[in-house]
């Protein structure tokens, strides 16, 4: 054995026991004495490779093929160095030499994933297991492809099958992350914990803080995110889950701290542009804010939560016309956000209200909503509004969807838009004992939590089910229920001492028939209280802002027809609107006497 060959092997045994310093002298050494020593640029390859030094472990594999196109471990070496550069095609004609190489084959049917070609992906898997039994990466692949096709129990039965035999890192933590996505933490987090007793790298410790999130046990999450950041600093997406979880626990600071410095690992990378880019929002950073969001759109740009939050950017600083095109981008790759239908009401409702210019374009938006979404109900409404005209049926689904959207913020945005109907309608309430007491459209309970006393029956009625979720964890409540009030009133067995409506009126359509249906559930010196919005134009308008507005004349009427009579009413700004005040009436009635 010539001293290069001693050398050479010195260098290899450094390396295999992770002296990749050592091992690089020892290499360059052999490659100086003997420039085209294939097995020198090989190992400096090789170390490259392993420091992320892509484009330097490319240039030396290069090298070693061009000098010796017959060594097979060089050119697998090179296909795989491209395929983690993203250069595939390249990649694939390299492993595309070796037809019968089980691992050629496994890369390749992941790059064919990648591309989503998932029948060659497939095929090469299939064959690549044909070839070798077990083989973990074609396993992997084989169960990866299961994933895309829907067949995720299929993927799970595959793997475990094949831990059971041999239990290998790779698949556990893979099989882990499946756990998770099934909403399965405990087996996910057994699972991760068997890869990282295997081996412990970065991205099985991030898995790891991923269930632990699942499981609630935050605590435990960021310091996996930490760990996989003490393995590996260089991961852009460890410091962007370490970012994450600081968020969580409101750290604000740490976490764009963290943000940026998955930034300075990864310019481009989108989730951490994206999560520095809400944090800067919250923080009414705006430019700041909108130069992450674009960053990421110039990369993707289909990233539907940046284009999403550009659009309520938009909106806010009142670019209407662009924040209406990002919206219907959105919903043209059928993006899911709990509350972009209203968004693109309201931006609508906004543009309509600014000339007669910007009605024409609102009206010609709200009519391609439609034409493109026919069966939604938000759609159907606004347009309906924006034209003035009533849609028999819509506005209860509309309502529903409406208050079901926005129960987590309700009472927030209520303040925002200094609603003062329940503040108003306590005062005017005459000073006795109220025993039973019906609140209609209770909501979150915010007459009942502000009007509350020992010894009061409240019932509470509304149809949202996210809204009756926070009205019962007020605790004020003796009764909930999930209905709307007609079919309520319809059905109900008692009367009550009072019955209140706040910011219910303008979804029904039909004042004389819930006067009526009042009417019937009041003891004979019952009071109702009720907030209304009021207009002069027409005894019923559907406003441009979705909501119904009555002519207090009308009002009157449909109560003297009811038989109830009026003992105070009020004029009032019920709540913000557009650059002014919604101007209505708190009324107080009780049973007319016979």
């Amino acid at each position: 054995m010539s001293s290069l060959d001693v050398m050479l092997n010195s260098a290899f045994e450094a390396y295999n026991n992770g002296d990749y310093e050592q091992a690089e002298i020892l290499a360059r050494d052999v490659l100086n004495a003997e420039p085209a020593h294939g097995d020198a640029l090989y190992l400096l390859g090789l170390i490259a490779y392993q420091a992320n030094a892509l484009e330097p472990a490319v240039d030396l594999l290069y090298q070693a093929v061009k000098l010796y196109p017959q060594v097979e471990s060089y050119q697998l070496l090179l296909a795989s160095i491209l395929q983690k550069q993203g250069r595939l095609d390249e990649a694939l004609s390299y492993y595309d030499k070796f037809p019968n190489n089980p691992m050629a084959l496994s890369q390749k049917g992941f790059i064919y994933l990648f591309k989503n070609q998932d029948s060659f992906a497939e095929s090469s898997f299939q064959k690549a297991l044909s070839l070798q039994p077990n083989l973990p990466e074609a396993v992997l692949g084989y169960a990866q492809s299961d994933v895309r096709a829907g067949h995720l129990d299929e993927a799970i039965s595959r793997l475990e099958k094949q831990v059971e035999q041999t239990p290998h890192p790779d698949l556990l933590a893979y099989l882990a992350s499946l756990y998770r996505q099934k909403g399965e933490p405990d087996k996910a987090l057994s699972k991760i914990n068997q890869a990282i007793e295997l081996i412990d790298n970065a991205s099985f410790e991030i898995e790891k803080g991923l269930i632990l999130e699942q499981l609630g046990r935050f605590s435990e999450a960021t310091q996996a995110y930490r760990t996989s950041i003490d393995i590996d600093p260089y991961r852009a997406d460890g410091w962007t889950n370490l970012g994450n979880a600081y968020r969580r626990v409101n750290d604000i600071s740490a976490a764009k701290d963290a943000y940026k410095r998955a930034l300075q690992q990864d310019l481009n990378y989108v989730e951490a542009h994206h999560n520095l880019a809400v944090l800067l929002y919250e923080q009414e950073r705006l430019p700041e804010a909108l130069e992450h969001y674009r960053s990421v759109l110039a990369q993707h740009p289909n990233y539907l939560p940046s284009i999403y939050n550009l659009a309520v950017i938009e909106e806010e600083t009142g670019d209407e016309l662009e924040a209406l095109g990002l919206y219907f981008n959105v919903l043209s790759q059928n993006g899911q956000f709990p509350d972009l239908d209203f968004r693109i009401a309201d931006t609508l409702t906004s543009l309509f209200r600014r000339g007669k210019k910007e009605r024409r374009q609102a009206l010609d938006f709200a009519k391609g909503w439609v034409k493109n979404f026919p069966d939604n109900p938000i759609a159907i409404h606004t347009y309906a509004a924006l034209r003035g005209k009533k849609e028999k049926g819509i506005p209860i689904d509309y309502a529903k969807r409406l208050y079901d959207s926005f129960a987590d913020t309700y009472d927030d945005r209520m303040r925002q838009l200094q609603s003062k109907a329940v503040d108003e309608l306590i005062k005017l309430l005459p000073l006795r004992n109220y025993h039973t007491i019906l609140d209609l459209g209770c909501g979150t309970g915010a007459f009942g939590k502000a009007f509350f006393k020992k010894g009061m029956d409240i019932t509470g009625v509304d149809f949202s089910k996210n809204m009756l979720h926070f009205a019962e964890s007020s605790g004020v409540y003796n009764q909930l229920h999930d209905s709307d009030v007609i079919s309520f009133l319809k059905t109900a067995p008692q009367s009550y001492d009072l019955i209140v409506a706040v910011e219910l009126l303008e979804y029904l359509p039909d004042m004389a028939s819930f006067c009526s249906a009042i009417s019937t559930h009041l003891d004979k010196e019952g009071i109702f209280a009720f907030s209304v919005e009021t207009t002069e134009q027409d005894d019923v308008v559907l406003s441009e802002s979705g909501r119904y507005v009555y002519r207090v004349s009308f009002i009157e009427s449909c109560l003297e027809k009811a038989g109830l009579s009026v003992i105070k009413m009020h004029s009032l700004d019920l709540r913000r609107e557009g650059d002014g005040f919604a101007k209505g009436q708190i009324i107080l009635v009780t049973p007319r006497n016979p």
